[in-house]
């Protein structure tokens, strides 16, 4: 569940958000994640799950065994990423 004091950025601010995305999470790249479909809809910036979740089981094959997608984004991204990533959900 989203924490209340996560900013979640209006889709006009897709550069931000992109921004700090590469700065936060480097290695994982936006462009396979960004969900514009739903980013319409509901007016602010989205990522797909699904998504996210396929590209860090082929970055940490062996952490995706026994950890959670959050778990692996804290272990190399930290508590900045994951409001990032929770921001987009």
């Amino acid at each position: 569940m989203m924490e209340t004091d996560v900013k979640r950025y209006h889709i006009s601010e897709w550069a931000l958000f992109r921004s700090n995305f590469q700065r936060l999470l480097p290695y994982v790249p936006i462009v396979d994640l960004y969900d514009g479909l739903l980013s319409v809809l509901n007016g602010y910036l989205s990522i797909d799950l699904v998504s996210l979740n396929k590209r860090l089981e082929n970055m940490y094959p062996e952490e995706s065994e026994h950890m959670s997608m959050k778990e692996i984004i804290m272990k190399h991204y930290g508590l900045e990423a994951m409001q990032l990533i929770e921001s987009a959900l």
